[in-house]
């Protein structure tokens, strides 16, 4: 079930797909504060259903507002106190803080997206009720393609002729950290034509980010439905973040064969102590020490990665693991 209407990147077909039932609120978020309780409680009267499962501050509040009887769980993908400030700003971040805080702590359980994510709401907020299962990616949208597959995907893309195609996706905001990435990338290789940076996604830094990377070998998408083809057309990915959950973004590009350069937040740092062979690592503050990645990354061999990232994503980072995880936590919650 979904409370606002579906955008137009909207993933409800996919589900409609498969034959699963969706229902919407169609409701405005001011709309929802007046109309959700009393539209929730009718649709949870009608699917009479034996767990609600939601994601993000509005879905728990509402969730442990309406449901007296029917367990409740809730999946927390970030770092509240990081992430909602830096995306509402600092009253209105601290705010959406409190009120789910408050609806976590009625959860009948509680689940983090990463150990990261899980030992904050167990250290920062004091949380009982926590347990970690880790985001999964869907293998059957992203998986490698061959060298001559990803050259296609470039000329179909219309992206910059280049040797080596670095490929960074998300939402161009502070939180993601596209500048920092863009001096380092100027840093490295400067005005070459034989490396090439793709920003895949849209944002408030966007014009400022087109500034930063003038006369550099740098490609803006915007905002796309496709992210896929990009990260098939590339060679490496790279984040700069501040602050994830367990990214999503960097599941994707290991699915599809990408080695990756991550910011040595605790997040990232576990997806290395999970398969350290998966790319690099460089600290958030050193512009100088993601440079040099950048550089020593064009001169690796791109399969030399093959084998270590296929293995952390069908051991550890597949949606069938995190499905899996996640019905053993249903099932205990009811026998509970």
């Amino acid at each position: 079930m979904t409370l606002s209407p579906e955008e137009s990147d909207s993933l409800k077909s996919d589900f409609v797909g498969k034959g699963i039932q969706v229902r919407t609120l169609n409701l405005s978020r001011l709309a929802g504060l007046f109309f959700s309780a009393k539209a929730l409680k009718k649709i949870i009267a009608d699917e009479k259903p034996d767990i609600i499962h939601t994601q993000g501050v509005r879905s728990d509040s509402l969730a442990v507002k309406v449901s007296s009887t029917t367990p409740c769980i809730a999946t927390v993908r970030n770092f509240p106190q990081l992430d909602l400030p830096m995306t509402y700003g600092s009253f209105k971040g601290k705010l959406l803080e409190l009120a789910q805080l408050k609806a976590l702590r009625e959860m009948s359980a509680v689940c983090g997206v990463s150990k990261a994510v899980t030992q904050n709401l167990i250290q920062y907020y004091g949380l009982k009720n926590v347990t970690c299962v880790l985001n999964g990616v869907d293998t059957e949208r992203y998986n490698p393609v061959s060298s001559a597959v990803k050259k296609e995907f470039r000329e179909r893309l219309d992206l910059p002729v280049s040797d080596y195609q670095f490929v960074s996706t998300g939402h161009l905001s502070g939180r993601k950290n596209p500048a920092r990435l863009i001096k380092a990338f100027k840093e490295a290789f400067g005005e070459s034509e034989e490396v090439s940076l793709v920003l895949v996604g849209g944002g408030e830094l966007e014009s400022e980010c087109k500034l930063l990377a003038k006369d550099l070998n740098i490609h803006f998408t915007g905002r796309v439905t496709n992210v896929s083809d990009y990260l098939a057309a590339s060679d490496c990915f790279v984040s700069a973040s501040l602050a994830e959950g367990m990214p999503n973004a960097a599941l994707e590009a290991m699915a599809s064969g990408l080695p990756v350069i991550l910011s040595d937040i605790p997040p990232h740092k576990e997806i290395f102590e999970l398969n350290s062979n998966v790319g690099y690592q460089f600290r958030l503050n050193e512009l100088d020490e993601l440079a040099l990645k950048l550089k020593n990354m064009t001169s690796n061999n791109r399969n030399s990665y093959t084998a270590a990232l296929s293995n952390i994503i069908d051991s550890e980072l597949s949606a069938d693991v995190m499905a899996s995880r996640y019905m053993s936590l249903y099932q205990s919650t009811l026998k509970a």
